[in-house]
């Protein structure tokens, strides 16, 4: 497989300091992305703790690439809730995820909040994780909701519990997939068909930065994290 990977990370025109994290490894095709939650460093803390123990645990990974997945993040999930609970800087810390996972032309990807992974198969677009928001219990039970709140009120995060439920999505690709994780720094300012049409119009190499600009362009009320995965033909 060849793979290509470009990230961009930006503080926004908000924030004071960025919060989210990416984790990019090539040898094993290792893509992750974290948007810290909760205080003034510990979102920081609980983002850069989720790549660098996921991508470590699953660069050595023995067992089968599903059962590998689950154990990377449930490891991080309790390393996380435990430094939380023995430092009170850093209480109530936590952070979105978004984990993808390429071998042998099999996808295997999963998430954790409100930090999204797309699925880009020219000239469509797919979101494949689903929001764990208020927002999205509500829609589901036909309730409409004051968006803007019950969006920014998570269901589920890394860390922020003893115990956390995982969707695992397997999936096969093609060359010339693409895949998008990023925070919600850029999905709160561009909408489903914005993301869509720049990823048809802008040169793969080009992708990751017109992304942040236009989120940029529409306020940059939060840190923006771009990572644009694409399997080369």
């Amino acid at each position: 497989m060849k793979i290509k990977a470009h990230a961009l990370s930006d503080r926004g025109l908000v924030r004071s300091t960025n919060q989210d994290s990416y984790f990019i490894d090539l040898d094993q095709n290792i893509f992750i992305v974290a948007d810290g939650i909760a205080g003034e460093s510990g979102g920081e803390v609980a983002s850069h703790m989720a790549c660098q123990i996921i991508g470590s645990s699953l660069k050595n990974a023995a067992t089968g690439k599903e059962e590998a997945l689950r154990a990377a993040v449930l490891q991080s999930h309790r390393k996380i809730h435990e430094k939380s609970l023995t430092d009170s800087n850093l209480a109530e810390m936590g952070t979105t995820l978004c984990v993808l996972w390429l071998h042998d032309s099999v996808m295997y990807m999963t998430h954790v909040g409100d930090s999204r992974i797309y699925f880009f198969r020219k000239p469509s677009l797919w979101q494949l994780s689903e929001d764990d928001s208020v927002e999205t219990q509500l829609n589901k039970l036909g309730y409409s909701s004051n968006r803007s709140i019950a969006k920014s009120m998570l269901t589920k995060a890394l860390g922020t519990s003893e115990k956390l439920s995982l969707p695992i999505l397997k999936k096969k690709i093609m060359p010339g997939d693409m895949f998008l994780l990023c925070t919600d720094g850029l999905t709160n300012e561009l909408s489903h068909d914005e993301i869509e049409n720049i990823l048809n119009q802008a040169g793969v190499d080009a992708i990751h930065h017109t992304l942040v600009k236009e989120a940029l362009s529409k306020g940059g009320n939060d840190n923006i994290t771009v990572l644009l995965v694409s399997y080369e033909k």
